[in-house]
């Protein structure tokens, strides 16, 4: 999959946020790779740099564009969402659409607005559709339940722990993805439970401070592990940090990129009166983990 900011060749373009990568959006992709095949077009993905609605996010680009990677998708292109919301309809379609993208066919939901001041629905698409000379596929938005399947949905989910239901929607788990840093050592030295700590990322969609049932991609080797997100009280982090114990792993991670995939919450993070007590947690939570 390649990055472009213009495209060379015919396409079938799907526009959306695709924050977290749901399977709404995995519908409209796979419609417009069927779309694309049958018609011998490239098959483009295009979101924006940054979520529309102001809200944290629950993938970053480099996320994104690894899972659209993934999927077989031609292109993906980033647009830049304070200037395009300053286009009108016609624009929209005619400069991104159009002359940019070289779109042959839109695939979007059916909720989809664009233009300045969210002005067109998919009557207004369908109608410039035919005068720019693309045509409009719609897709009825997938449910979760009874509920409609949104990003805002996941994010409320995630927000009340409820991580195990969000997964269930979610083309990939919920996952921190970054670098890992020197912390205090307490794991390693004090609690002999070494811990690989990340930063959590500035888009971060935040979840319930505690512990989780986790996996880690190490060099492209999955392990299962356990995660705590948050302060760690009983001895006192400045920052929110995520602190994650790599079960049957052995080596430096410093240094190291990891993913870290959320699975299932297990407890509220808390303070103990001791190390020892602290410990005695940890090693019960790691027992309950690895049963996952």
């Amino acid at each position: 999959m390649k990055h472009i900011r213009q495209s060379k060749f015919p396409t079938v373009v799907t526009i959306g946020n695709f924050d977290g990568l749901h399977l709404g959006h995995i519908k409209l992709i796979e419609k417009t790779k069927k779309l694309a095949a049958r018609y011998g077009f490239k098959s483009l993905v295009c979101g924006f740099n940054c979520n529309t609605k102001g809200s944290p996010l629950l993938t970053s680009q480099k996320q994104l564009k690894t899972y659209l990677n993934e999927l077989d998708v031609s292109y993906y292109t980033a647009l830049d969402f304070s200037l395009i919301k300053q286009l009108g309809c016609e624009e929209f379609a005619s400069q991104c659409l159009c002359s940019a993208l070289q779109a042959k066919y839109v695939v979007v939901g059916e909720n989809f607005r664009f233009g300045k001041n969210q002005a067109g629905d998919i009557n207004t698409l369908e109608e410039l559709g035919k005068k720019y000379g693309f045509k409009v596929c719609v897709a009825a938005m997938k449910k979760a339940g009874k509920q409609l399947l949104s990003s805002s949905y996941l994010r409320t989910l995630l927000q009340n722990g409820k991580i195990s239901l969000a997964n269930r929607y979610l083309y990939r788990p919920f996952s921190i993805w970054g670098t890992v840093q020197n912390g205090y050592s307490v794991g390693r030295n004090i609690l002999q439970i070494p811990t690989a700590n990340v930063a959590i990322p500035n888009h971060f969609c935040p979840i319930p401070f505690g512990v989780y049932a986790t996996e880690v991609i190490i060099d492209g080797t999955k392990y299962k592990s356990i995660t705590n997100i948050g302060y760690a009280p009983t001895y006192q982090k400045k920052k929110p940090i995520a602190e994650t114990h790599v079960f049957d792993f052995s080596g430096n991670l410093y240094g190291k990129n990891i993913r870290i995939s959320f699975l299932q919450y297990i407890r509220e993070e808390r303070k103990f009166a001791t190390m020892e007590a602290l410990k005695k947690q940890i090693e019960k939570d790691i027992s309950l983990c690895k049963q996952k």
